[in-house]
């Protein structure tokens, strides 16, 4: 069977189903348990595996501690250097842990360094008035929707892109690059004039753009306070 094909099983018809991936993933490893032969689901070592690697690799390299210090700051422009370009290029090799579902990786990055087209593609942004003429590249991650070929997929695009995105900007921050998010949400004459101006395929949709460049001297950043997790912690007791 090729390796470019995910075999899962119905749940309702109880028949196989090939689903053609994107890319090859070579690196699934199909086991069931007593428990998944009962529910006729494949259960995917990888994935598991995928998190473990995940959030381990991250402990033990030390930038877990510095997540809780990344802050989006309206940023100096950066001249321009290789050096500079190498560790953008580094923040995105290190975001590509991100887990996925099935392992998927069903995003992409777009790096754009041309200032008349990232100018063209900010005009169809809604939040850089005043600051995004300072950006030295932008960034947009988009995902692919050919990589989810479920019904019940229909919203794993942003799920998995979203995860992406943030692993990006964490990954920037460890860099020392400075780093704004920007919504993508865009009306449809804005998602229009980006997927013209940028050659986007109609499988791919916007995610996140971020705006990178050098952090000044001195800036003052948001305080952005926290909820307490008293609100958004719920936790389920077993019953007796």
């Amino acid at each position: 069977m090729p390796d470019n094909l995910l075999v899962r099983q119905s749940e309702s018809s109880g028949e196989y189903l090939c689903i053609p991936l994107k890319n090859d993933h070579t690196d699934y490893v199909p086991a069931r348990s007593a428990e998944s032969v009962d529910r006729g689901h494949w259960i995917w070592t990888a994935c598991v595996c995928s998190y473990w690697n995940y959030y381990s690799g991250y402990l033990h390299s030390g930038v877990l501690p510095v997540w809780s210090d990344a802050k989006a700051v309206r940023i100096a422009r950066l001249v321009c250097s290789e050096q500079r370009s190498s560790r953008v290029k580094s923040a995105i090799q290190l975001a590509q842990h991100t887990p996925s579902a099935c392992n998927r990786q069903g995003w992409q990055c777009l790096i754009i360094s041309d200032r008349d087209v990232m100018k063209n593609v900010l005009k169809n942004q809604n939040g850089n008035e005043g600051f995004g003429q300072e950006f030295d590249k932008l960034l947009l991650v988009t995902a692919d929707l050919r990589c989810f070929n479920r019904d019940r997929e229909i919203f794993q695009a942003y799920i998995d892109g979203g995860m992406y995105a943030k692993s990006v900007l964490n990954a920037l921050h460890y860099e020392h690059i400075a780093s704004v998010p920007l919504s993508a949400s865009l009306t449809k004459e804005q998602e229009s004039n980006v997927r013209k101006i940028l050659g986007l395929h109609d499988a791919e949709v916007p995610i996140l753009f971020i705006g990178i460049g050098n952090y000044p001297d001195v800036c003052q950043t948001t305080l952005s306070e926290r909820k307490p997790v008293s609100d958004i912690q719920v936790i389920y007791s077993a019953f007796t």
